[in-house]
């Protein structure tokens, strides 16, 4: 999805440097950095982690300045059991659930286990190289509430959190969406929007004869979740912005944007939400300003 106008031009001198945390950073191709279009020099600082060493000196070897990749398994803080796949990027903390991935067209295939390690799990708020988070991606295959759990603190500055998440249990005892959902509503955060499904067509049945895609049968997404829009006149002026360049840059979540542009500019006497509507709509008068959830 493509900007109708950057945002970041828009703002000018007011963008603020952000600072991404990747959970999960195996290089699997470009299209799969779901924060690609934000990686302008001097605009980004990555901290990444990998816990497969191979994979995280690749991912080294290629880092543009202000990235950084770090051989840790993020979690809970606690020896786990790793459980290496034939593929790589599907190996987890948590063991494959063969019979169920069986019952899918190509899924069993990419996850069969080559052997296990016993590793020493980080947790992520006793990392010193992670302060300050505006982007937290997780991409764990199952451990994604392991880790938020272990992140309370920095979840405290985090403005967008982008989770794969699962609805039925393809490792066994993955915690599914629902409880990542719940839990992260404790931490003020809400569900945004779901990018989209996979998934793959029971045995024997494809779509258009290619097994890698689904028939109706959703398995996983990418969820988005910012904190709760009833709640953003608690944030500073820089998160407010932080999140606004986010949410426009990658998703077009125009309308929210607006939102967060109106509580900026009650905390900063701007007039950035004008001009931002003007942009939006090709009109010089962009009417009422709406009244703020929580303020008004």
């Amino acid at each position: 999805m493509k900007a109708p106008f950057s945002l970041i031009e828009m703002l000018g001198d007011r963008v603020p440097h952000l600072h991404i945390v990747d959970v999960g950073a195996m290089f699997i191709g470009p299209e799969h950095i779901p924060y690609r279009t934000l990686l302008e020099p001097g605009r980004t600082t990555v901290t990444g982690f990998e816990p497969i060493s191979t994979e995280c000196e690749k991912l080294n070897q290629s880092a543009s300045p202000g990235q950084r990749f770090l051989p840790y398994c993020i979690a809970d803080g606690t020896v786990r059991t790793f459980y290496v796949t034939n593929t790589g990027f599907t190996s987890s903390l948590y063991e494959p659930n063969t019979e169920l991935l069986n019952a899918f067209n190509n899924l069993g295939e990419l996850t069969r286990v080559q052997g296990t390690e016993q590793l020493q799990t980080k947790r992520l708020d006793d990392v010193s190289e992670v302060s300050d988070v505006h982007f937290l991606k997780l991409d764990v295959q199952g451990a994604e509430l392991d880790v938020l759990k272990g992140a309370e603190r920095t979840l405290k500055s985090v403005m967008l959190v982008y989770c794969e998440v699962e609805f039925l249990d393809m490792y066994k005892g993955q915690p599914l969406f629902g409880e990542i959902d719940s839990f992260l509503r404790t931490q003020g955060f809400m569900l945004h929007f779901l990018n989209g499904f996979g998934g793959r067509g029971f045995v024997p049945v494809t779509a258009n004869n290619n097994i890698n895609l689904p028939v109706r049968q959703a398995l996983w997404s990418d969820a988005i979740f910012v904190p709760d829009f009833r709640r953003l006149h608690l944030y500073p002026p820089e998160r407010l912005l932080a999140l606004a360049v986010m949410l426009h840059e990658l998703y077009l979540s125009v309308d929210l944007v607006s939102v967060i542009l109106n509580h900026y500019d009650r905390k900063m006497s701007t007039d950035l939400w004008s001009e931002y509507l003007r942009r939006l709509t090709g009109r010089e008068n962009p009417g009422k300003r709406p009244p703020l959830a929580g303020l008004d």
